[in-house]
């Protein structure tokens, strides 16, 4: 008993709601942590499904459980939580989330190694409901190390679950005095407790990101952010713990800087789950709100691109263009935004839009195989759609051997060829001298610097005998 009182009571929280299918999972990793100062505090919704008898058949000492209704939802719920914690070290377990064996020993070690510090946290394994990794097979790990200036932004989300905050630098920060303002003599519109949690200690003290894996991060759309009502308030309360803030007296003159970067990265931020959840048209409104203020381009083209390759994946080109449209009249310059653009009117068969595209991102970037790609295999899809169009490819094969014509020369010869709408009757006497070695080397050139795929490759070898046909047919 000595040696345990010796070691700082850490408190764990975790917040239930209706968590049958996963809260076992959750109490399971808790009960066999190897700290033996530990306390483990439920803070339950009033469940209505199993979970409660889930918890109350546990027999250890160390659960703690209270269950009423959380009308402010899981943030209140969150502050009630914290309010029960006595630790003088507190850390986080929402229950479809899971501690390793060893997480509560690791964190203590790492905080006695930095006496200075706020807090520490863990990276983590990204799992789905169930506690299976996604996708079966290797683990998505989510690590990167604390910048308080981007915590502030909301740019970086810290790992909560794997997080150990000092007790005494919350205080300090008067985080508890903040929250009570909002959740108790209401006399402060409700802020993000999420987001002062990390910042107010992180204004006061260090905070550090150690590049161990210690627990596991559940992403399912079970979460509370697949609800995009939730997302909205959320976006909201953000904005008011920033303006708190800003009007705190002890608040450095870098962080007023932040402002309007800080609002945009509130909006960026909800962009991601609201189109994983289909509410797209939400998306784009807090898109257009973000591009009023000062935001940080780097962060803002990672989310967007990430968004609209999920629109892609789901085959939801038409919507992806609409934020395509958005980025090109704000970020002119970005080639990655020409080129999804030219990929999706490819996709919707806007044939002559996606040309210009991928001919723009060339203009920019001569040597991007991408585009020449896309580039040939749109000429070789619009040639059908017009009658003169197999008499004025055939001509390239006479222009030059292909392997002793570049690349781009190639694409834009085509372009020029199969865009014209010129009679080019009279060119074809040069198809008189056509050969079919010159088309097999021209078709060679096409699969090794284009590497098309499967699909692609049959396109080419189907068009090229197309075109071979045509020519010997008519000679």
């Amino acid at each position: 008993m000595e040696r345990i009182m010796k070691k700082p009571l850490v408190s764990v929280l975790v917040l239930s709601k209706d968590s049958a299918v996963s809260i076992r999972r959750c109490l399971d990793a808790l009960v066999k942590q190897d700290y033996p100062n530990l306390e483990i505090i439920i803070q339950d919704g009033q469940s209505t499904d199993e979970t409660l008898d889930i918890i109350n058949s546990y027999e250890a000492e160390n659960i703690f459980l209270d269950s009423q209704p959380d009308e402010g939802g899981a943030s209140e719920g969150f502050y009630k939580g914290l309010k029960r914690c006595r630790g003088d070290i507190l850390t986080l377990c929402w229950s479809d989330e899971e501690l390793f064996p060893h997480t509560v020993s690791w964190g203590v070690e790492q905080l006695e190694k930095r006496p200075g510090a706020a807090g520490v946290y863990g990276g983590v394994m990204v799992t789905d409901l169930s506690g299976a990794i996604n996708g079966g097979g290797n683990a998505d790990i989510r690590m990167m190390s604390f910048d308080l200036e981007k915590a502030l932004c909301w740019e970086q989300l810290p790992n909560y679950v794997t997080s150990f905050l000092r007790r005494s630098v919350l205080e300090e920060s008067g985080f508890f005095e903040r929250v009570a303002s909002y959740y108790e003599a209401a006399s402060a519109p409700v802020g993000c407790i999420m987001y002062e949690y990390f910042c107010l200690p992180g204004l006061k003290r260090p905070i550090y990101a150690i590049p161990h894996f210690m627990g596991k991060f559940a992403s399912h759309k079970q979460q509370l952010c697949s609800n995009p009502k939730i997302l909205l308030d959320l976006l909201a309360q953000l904005q008011h713990s920033l303006d708190y803030i800003l009007g705190r007296p002890d608040t450095p003159d870098w962080v007023h800087q932040l402002d309007e970067r800080a609002r945009a990265g509130f909006h960026l931020m909800m962009i991601p789950n609201l189109v994983l959840f289909n509410f797209v048209d939400e998306a784009y409104e807090i898109f257009s709100k973000a591009l009023t203020y000062n935001y940080r381009i780097d962060f803002l083209r990672g989310i967007i691109r990430h968004s609209i390759q999920h629109l892609h994946d789901e085959w939801r080109y038409e919507q992806s263009l609409k934020f395509l449209q958005l980025c090109l009249l704000h970020d002119p310059g970005n080639v990655d935004w020409q080129y999804l653009k030219g990929f999706a009117e490819l996709r919707l068969g806007n044939y002559d839009d996606a040309i210009a595209s991928f001919r723009c991102v060339l203009g920019q970037k001569p040597d991007d195989k991408r585009a020449y790609r896309h580039l040939i295999r749109l000429l070789i899809k619009k040639s059908f759609l017009r009658p003169e169009a197999k008499e004025e490819i055939s001509t390239i094969f006479n222009l030059k051997i292909a392997n002793e014509l570049r690349y781009h020369e190639l694409a834009d010869k085509l372009v020029l060829i199969v865009t014209s709408g010129k009679n080019v009757a009279a060119k074809m006497s040069a198809i008189r001298g056509f050969s079919v070695t010159k088309a097999f080397k021209l078709l060679t050139y096409l699969i090794e610097v284009a590497e098309p795929d499967v699909v692609e490759l049959q396109e080419i070898c189907v068009a090229t005998r197309y075109f071979i046909m045509s020519c010997f047919s008519e000679y």
